[in-house]
């Protein structure tokens, strides 16, 4: 999903920048360095919060870090597009933890608000919810939403082969 933000040439502008090429270069680790330094600087700081959420879940493995997740997120609520992509990655870390009813809860509350939300980012909400919902065994609210998602795109995250419960 993509969310755009706006950085200035100062410190939080030039160690995100950093985190971002890190992560397409591959370089997790430094990647990581920089988004810590950001996070001891403003740990609320939303499109800070994004980065390091999104980093953290390449190691969804890492029970302590997802529990880091889930704590440096308790307090986002759904009012922006960053806080709804946040709350994907807060979802996910759940999942990792096997907490996946409380997954569906924060999903549910992402999925709540739609008006300038990207919509790559609503039906990753929705697919992820699904996928959950399966696991969880409550195939009829998973056929639904695969249902909704292929309605939509057809050709996302392969539901066209999934939604067939």
């Amino acid at each position: 999903s993509d969310i755009f933000a706006h950085v200035l040439p100062r410190e939080r502008g030039t160690r995100l920048a950093l985190v971002e090429i890190a992560q397409i270069e591959g370089r997790h680790a430094d990647a990581m360095v920089h988004i810590e330094q950001l996070m001891e600087i403003d740990p609320t700081d939303p499109v800070v919060l994004l980065s390091f959420t999104e980093l953290a879940l390449d190691n969804a493995e890492d029970c302590a870090l997802m529990d880091r997740v889930v704590r440096t997120t308790v307090h986002v609520e759904n009012e922006t597009p960053v806080d709804t992509a946040i709350l994907l990655y807060r979802a996910r870390a759940l999942a990792a933890m096997d907490m996946p009813a409380a997954a569906v809860d924060v999903l549910t509350v992402a999925n709540r608000r739609r008006k300038d939300r990207p919509q790559d980012l609503l039906l990753q909400i929705r697919y992820d919810r699904a996928m959950l919902y399966q696991q969880l065994g409550r195939r009829a609210q998973a056929k639904q939403e695969f249902d909704r998602i292929y309605a939509v795109d057809p050709d996302f995250e392969e539901v066209a082969s999934v939604k067939v419960v």
